[in-house]
């Protein structure tokens, strides 16, 4: 578990205390970005397994698949070169998407750990 996904579990768990529905809205919106965050992970690591096979099987047909003809042997190089070319754009768009909704995930914290200040001055008073 991240350092990340250790302080944005005791943020929810604080911030549980709180019955306001502005906090339901809060938590509810950390839950989704953690959600996608995870599913965008998976997507990823699915691209990067396809690419490696698709790389196997550029290599597998460059090397093991002389006895095709010419054109059989070319056409199945393109094919995988064009697969290979759009799970890499795949990968790029996945990459990208990872980063913005990490960046959403953080700002998302900050305004919970205002929220928990507010919460906490309330209940405890105000700091000296």
């Amino acid at each position: 578990m991240s350092e990340h996904h250790k302080h944005t579990e005791f943020l929810k768990h604080c911030l549980s205390y709180d019955d306001s529905s502005e906090r339901h809205q809060m938590l509810e919106k950390l839950v989704r970005l953690q959600h996608e965050l995870r599913i965008v992970r998976r997507a990823r690591w699915l691209v990067i397994f396809l690419t490696a096979l698709a790389v196997a099987g550029l290599a597998y047909s460059s090397f093991l698949l002389q006895n095709l003809s010419h054109s059989a042997q070319h056409s199945i190089m393109n094919l995988l070169l064009a697969l290979i070319v759009g799970l890499l754009i795949s990968l790029l768009a996945f990459v990208i998407l990872g980063t913005c909704l990490r960046v959403k995930l953080h700002r998302q914290r900050e305004v919970c750990r205002q929220q928990l200040k507010r919460f906490l001055a309330a209940r405890l008073g105000p700091t000296p």
